[in-house]
């Protein structure tokens, strides 16, 4: 979902077995590509709504933090925003590309530009992710009286 504008912009799908840490990749590929079909496209004023370079930012919550899905993010040329969970002290011997990976988002994430990607994240996309599984639960979305 473009943070901006909260459009949607890629949608998959994961059997509910799938963790969130394995489905993140696929996610993001199918965005980047949404994304970069629309890059020279105008808008009704004559401008281009796409940054030509395309997706270069990922935010997303604590779910999809994993050492394999920071340097995945990083070797795909996106600046991750993963807020990270607890794990207590890290051993980093012989690791040194996730190490890379996850300070660097963690530097990101604690900055000023981070909590507030992660302040929208809550109000945009999760309260909108929400609405739409509580209706889908209720029959709500296809007309149908709960």
């Amino acid at each position: 979902m473009d943070m901006e504008t909260g459009a949607i912009v890629a949608v998959t799908a994961h059997s509910g077995a799938a963790a969130d840490t394995t489905a993140v990749k696929e996610t993001v590929m199918e965005a980047g590509i949404a994304v970069a079909g629309l890059i020279a496209e105008k808008t009704p004023a004559g401008e281009y709504a796409v940054h030509p370079e395309g997706m270069k930012e990922v935010v997303a919550d604590k779910g999809y933090h994993s050492n394999d899905v920071m340097v995945g993010l990083a070797e795909m040329g996106v600046r991750s925003y993963v807020a990270e969970p607890d794990r207590g002290p890290r051993n980093w011997d012989g690791k040194p590309a996730e190490k890379q990976a996850v300070l660097g988002n963690r530097r990101r994430v604690q900055g000023e530009r981070g909590k507030r990607l992660q302040r929208q994240r809550g109000e945009r996309i999760e309260r909108n992710c929400a609405h739409q599984v509580r209706h889908r639960r209720t029959g709500a979305a296809l007309g149908a009286r709960p």
